[in-house]
């Protein structure tokens, strides 16, 4: 029944990791992430790989797991990079970890309080253990912090609960250096087992000879590992930090959930400081249930004051993940207390467990939530967007696209670095296929009654791009034509309306408007225009009126130009209408000059019953090894069909998306075909669009420069 709850723990923490990874991570790598293609990956696809790269230090970091682990994803994903699948990678790690806590800690507690326990490590593993944006979670090259809190709770299980020599005693030791190749700091954990032999061997004169072994490798081990960081690490460490900095640093750390108030870490820390105190004065052997937990909260403590001796400042969110490990441990120190307190101190100490260390975790834990996916929720999806369109621009030829802006929304910390990678033919084609920039496909001669942008007026662009789609747009009113119909009022050289296909407008002191009456409103129809403010001193106020109700109503401080702006108008269908463009000067004309751009009644038709709507592609061959195909309409539904031919063969492949898409977009994956292909699009039924961007592939063979 116990592993039947265990099994459910995983379930809850790592389903909880991977919904954080569906919404909010982003596909595009991010600072460090950018030194896996250029160490590993690129030297792997051009044949020039160097093994030594797998463990050479970063900074302060071996990360030999991290690149190990980016390498095989990368092979078994057909070399394709794949960020978020590293995320993935790191949500496993820590799951598993989780279950090795649990398996840990069992031992000090009683099997009618196990669901406590269980209860407790999920609270604290399906919430965000950093204060923004989600921390490790979505930050691929950080899977090192996950690799090292295995290995290091390994290293625990092998050397703590296993007689020296023994198998499991020797998988410990191999997981204390394993800790070491994950990430700066792995040597604590060796360090707090041997601090904590050395007590027993003074204590445990019985089982001194089984002590030693542990002792005698801890030392070696951390004497060793603090001499190679020292020897390959290219940063120097912090060492000149003043000590009430550097309490005050660690302490913050030790506060979590509650960082921002350092002094709580004794509240936090109180029963672990109890009950060692407890041990050091009476001077006996401790169970396996205090050895876990001394060890346990030792370990983190080590780890926070390696972080600020390194950095010489307070712990910053990525270091995170270690602390909640650091709460179970005084969870499990308290519980381990409360029988060995006299009856009245025993109720004291149940007051404070439920009404003051309890509340501070949880609230903590809270106000991090909160922040994590209230709070920096708009941030995250705004930093995401950005990212990607910036680098998507980048690629597609604006090299200046990544230039003078905040480091966020760029993709690397070291950004010349960044940009030679994505100019280099080689990583285009192994980058996450979210960075490839579509161009259209071209169709064979008189196969194509398909459209640019033949949307229904209720969908929107996929990613801003173009794609081909079985609406045709077509021109039913147009402003500018018409321009001598509409009467005007308040505007200065009213018979200079139209220039090129805008209308000029240019106000006395009191609003201009432009009004067109008696227009008949279609079905499928939507109001189209752009506004081009060519000057104006104090601002002006751009008003579209649809029978006197506003449907656009804008200032401008400055010189402005808005390219398109569209308005459906399913209110209006099959009713005749007065349309106005009103500008308003503020109070002041002065400079107002101001043009109603190409502004247009459209309407979007379909193919009539007895029509076929086709597009057929020419023959395409890529190197990419995957391919997506967003699909947007009704395909899936009788009468439509979007097929893949491959060379050579007699069935084509059909492309059927995972649900019915509708008005939104759903993507298709696809492996791609070693031969070339076409692409072939029917419409046979009325009533059902269909918007197909099968332009990707044509993006990946522009990228591959097949």
């Amino acid at each position: 029944m116990f592993y039947t709850k265990l099994f459910f723990v995983a379930l809850a923490i790592f389903g909880a990791r991977l919904y954080f990874i569906d919404q909010y991570a982003s596909p595009v790598p991010f600072w460090d992430d950018w030194r896996i293609p250029r160490k590993i990956l690129l030297p792997w696809m051009e044949n020039a790989f160097d093994w030594s790269e797998l463990i050479a230090f970063h900074e302060f970091n071996p990360l030999f797991f991290t690149r190990l682990s980016s390498l095989l994803l990368f092979i078994l994903n057909n070399h394709q990079w794949d960020v978020v699948l590293g995320m993935s990678v790191s949500a496993l790690m820590v799951t598993l970890s989780c279950l090795l806590l649990i398996v840990m800690a069992k031992r000090s507690v009683r099997p009618v309080h196990k669901n406590i326990l269980l209860l407790a490590v999920i609270l604290l593993w399906i919430t965000p253990n950093s204060w923004g944006y989600l921390g490790n979670i979505l930050w691929n090259i950080e899977t090192c912090w996950y690799f090292l809190l295995f290995f290091s709770l390994a290293t625990i299980h092998g050397l703590l609960f296993h007689a020296s020599f023994s198998m499991k005693w020797w998988i410990g030791v191999m997981c204390s250096f394993f800790a070491f190749l994950s990430s700066s700091g792995g040597f604590t954990i060796l360090l707090a087992i041997t601090i904590f032999k050395l007590y027993l061997l003074i204590v445990d004169s019985g089982k001194r000879l089984n002590h030693l072994p542990t002792v005698i490798v801890g030392l070696s081990g951390v004497a060793i590992q603090v001499f190679l960081t020292k020897l390959a690490t290219v940063l120097p460490p912090v060492t000149n930090i003043a000590f009430f900095p550097f309490l005050q640093a660690t302490s913050a750390g030790l506060a979590w959930p509650q960082t921002q108030t350092p002094w709580l870490s004794l509240v936090i820390y109180l029963p672990f400081i109890f009950l060692l105190l407890k041990l050091l004065t009476n001077r006996r052997i401790p169970s396996s249930g205090e050895a876990f937990v001394l060890v346990l909260g030792g370990w983190v403590i080590l780890m926070t004051m390696t972080f600020v001796y390194g950095r010489g400042v307070a712990t910053a969110d990525r270091y995170f993940d270690i602390y909640p490990f650091g709460v179970v441990a005084n969870f499990l120190a308290f519980y381990l207390l409360i029988p060995f307190f006299p009856k009245k101190l025993r109720l004291l100490g149940i007051g404070y467990a439920v009404l003051i260390w309890s509340p501070v975790v949880l609230s903590g834990l809270y106000q991090i939530t909160i922040n994590n996916l209230v709070t920096s929720y708009s941030g995250m999806q705004t930093e995401r967007v950005e990212r990607l369109k910036n680098t998507r621009e980048f690629i597609s030829g604006n090299m200046t696209a990544l230039d003078n802006r905040p480091y966020v929304p760029v993709p690397g910390w070291v950004l010349e670095e960044t940009k030679a990678l994505l100019v280099n033919p080689t990583v285009q084609s192994f980058l996450p296929h979210q960075l490839t920039v579509p161009k259209l496909l071209e169709p064979t001669p008189g196969s194509s009654s398909f459209i640019v942008n033949g949307f229904h007026p209720a969908m929107k662009t996929y990613q801003k791009e173009k794609v081909l789609g079985s609406y045709i747009k077509e021109t039913f009113y147009d402003f500018f034509g018409n321009a001598d119909k509409a009467i005007k009022i308040n505007i200065l050289d009213p018979n200079v309306t139209r220039i090129q296909d805008e209308l000029y407008t240019h106000p006395t002191n009191l609003p201009a408007n432009l009004t067109y009456s008696n227009i008949f409103i279609p079905e499928d129809a939507s109001l189209v225009f752009g506004v081009s403010v060519k000057n104006t001193q104090n601002g002006v106020k751009c008003i579209v009126l649809i029978n006197g109700q506003p449907v656009f109503d804008k200032v401008y401080q400055t010189a402005s130009e808005e390219k398109t702006v569209s308005i459906p108008l399913q209110k209006y269908y099959n009713q005749s209408v007065t349309v106005s463009f009103i500008v308003d000067p503020l109070g002041n004309n002065a400079f107002d000059w101001i043009y109603w751009v190409a502004p247009k009644i459209f309407r979007m038709s379909e193919f009539s019953l007895s029509e076929k709507a086709r597009f057929e592609s020419e023959f395409i061959s890529i190197h990419q090894r995957f391919m997506e195909i967003p699909i947007a309409g009704y395909l899936g539904e009788k009468g439509l069909s979007l097929q893949l031919f491959v060379e050579g063969e007699d069935k084509p492949i059909e492309i059927i998306p995972p649900k019915l898409a509708k008005e939104t977009w759903v993507s298709t994956y696809i492996r791609t075909p070693t031969r070339p292909w076409l692409l072939l699009m029917i419409i046979l039924t009325r009533g059902l669009p269909l918007l197909c961007q099968g332009e990707w592939a044509s993006c990946r063979l522009q990228m591959c420069g097949c």
